[in-house]
């Protein structure tokens, strides 16, 4: 499904920003 799919990048996205702190420049 989209849903889980969407959710499971979201998760992946959320982990890498909590590891990558320091280069949450590029995020905003």
């Amino acid at each position: 499904m989209v849903s889980v799919t969407l959710m499971r990048y979201l998760n992946c996205m959320d982990i890498i920003h909590a590891k990558g702190a320091s280069l949450n420049v590029f995020y905003v």
